[in-house]
């Protein structure tokens, strides 16, 4: 669906995709050089694609968070821990039954050892229903911004439902982060992670 979620401009578009998880699953793939990592390998460890066994039900994929430089977020996939994890991140895993969590790093650090893999992010922007205090000063740039400082920008962000059903994945065009956030609660999010912005990183890819 798609939303305008920001009073002040119009033009402001928020695409959302509601991704029922009782029939699919979501997994983790590590890009070939992002997050950069110490000792990371050699390319054919990370060759930074969908692996082939995946294919034949894949339905869609999207983007990850930051690279490394922007914030040093923690990632775990494939039982390997490519950055530790920071506990002021949000963080989003799978566990081991297929459901996905999102939340702070010390509310889910408890379930680590359930976790397939886990992607950290800037602080949540929502978390169990509450928007973060920081959202209130709609020119923040803690969730990112251009080279330039500007901040109504292209986003992206997961969120989950209250009762973990239903995975949200959101891609906006000229949004301050306070109205990514409010826009994906209104969609139904009650947990909200941001994950990349800017134009050429937030990608949502249907496949056939």
């Amino acid at each position: 669906t798609l939303l305008h979620p920001d009073p002040a401009r119009r033009h402001a578009e928020l695409f959302v995709f509601a991704l029922d998880l009782s029939k699919l699953e979501v997994h983790a793939v590590a890009g070939s050089i992002e997050p950069k990592a110490p000792g990371q390998g050699k390319a054919k460890d990370r060759p930074g694609v969908i692996p082939e066994a995946n294919r034949d039900k894949l339905v869609a994929a999207f983007n990850g968070g930051f690279k490394a430089e922007h914030g040093h977020f923690g990632m775990m996939v494939n039982g390997k821990e490519l950055l530790p994890p920071k506990a002021t991140s949000c963080t989003i895993a799978a566990r081991d039954d297929g459901s996905i969590a999102i939340g702070s790093w010390p509310a889910l650090q408890v379930e680590a050892e359930t976790f397939g893999w886990w992607r950290q992010t800037p602080a949540c922007m929502v978390e169990t229903g509450t928007l973060h205090a920081g959202l209130a000063n709609s020119k923040t740039k803690n969730w990112g911004a251009t080279l330039e400082g500007e901040t109504v920008i292209r986003r992206s962000a997961l969120g989950v439902s209250q009762d973990g059903r239903t995975l949200f994945m959101g891609i906006s065009n000229s949004t301050t982060a306070r109205a990514l956030a409010l826009g994906m609660q209104a969609a139904g999010s009650h947990t909200v992670a941001q994950l990349d912005v800017n134009f050429s990183f937030p990608r949502f890819l249907l496949y056939r």
